[in-house]
């Protein structure tokens, strides 16, 4: 008998919270909604303020003339063929803009496989993206600046891969976009190095 009671004694408080949860069940949907939308507010301005200190990285990374356009400006120009890229990336936009950051991500990556095999880094792909740029920075080719500018894209790349219910906006998504265009140019366009002599004008 003294079983057969704390077999009901240890079943007592787990039928508890099973009744209450059923009776205030519509409280509880209310309160687990206010938890998730304040959560992906925080992803939302979280991803603002990286996006903006990302643009501000362009700024000192690439070269004044590929410098990203700000969202109130006309559309970029870009040359084959990443002008049909880009256009690509915002068709993909439209459907989903998850998938296009996602997607424009995949581009910079292959070109910064490109410049490190155009350069003769060895083993590019068993490497981190982060060790690959800073090889790249050291041919002096690249300004200094640009593994702060690389960092802050793949930040932001990890930010909405992670996040599936967070939906970056039209204009995050089209800023974006445009910056990853913009580094995967001057991937496979570096400076004139800078640590071998300049050639002399003919």
């Amino acid at each position: 008998m003294e079983h057969v009671v704390n077999i009901i004694d240890a079943l007592a408080w787990p039928a508890a919270v099973v009744w209450l949860g059923y009776l205030f069940r519509s409280d509880l949907r209310k309160l687990l909604g206010r938890v998730t939308s304040l959560k992906y507010k925080d992803v939302e301005a979280r991803f603002e303020k990286e996006l903006a200190a990302a643009e501000e990285e362009a700024r000192k990374a690439l070269p004044k003339k590929e410098k990203p356009l700000s969202p109130a400006d006309e559309e970029p120009v870009y040359p084959p063929p990443y002008d049909e890229r880009y256009e690509r990336l915002l068709r993909i936009a439209d459907e989903s803009p998850r998938a296009a950051l996602l997607e424009a991500w995949v581009e910079v990556e292959a070109s910064l496989s490109e410049a490190a095999e155009r350069n003769g880094i060895q083993n590019s792909r068993r490497v981190s993206p982060r060790k690959v740029v800073l090889e790249l920075i050291n041919t002096g080719g690249y300004a200094k600046t640009l593994l702060s500018f690389f960092e802050d894209l793949r930040g932001l790349r990890n930010e909405a891969a992670h996040a599936p219910h967070f939906v970056p906006t039209s204009k995050q998504t089209r800023r974006y976009l445009q910056m990853a265009i913009e580094l995967a140019l001057t991937l496979q366009n570096p400076l004139e190095p800078t640590n071998q002599p300049r050639k002399a004008d003919a």
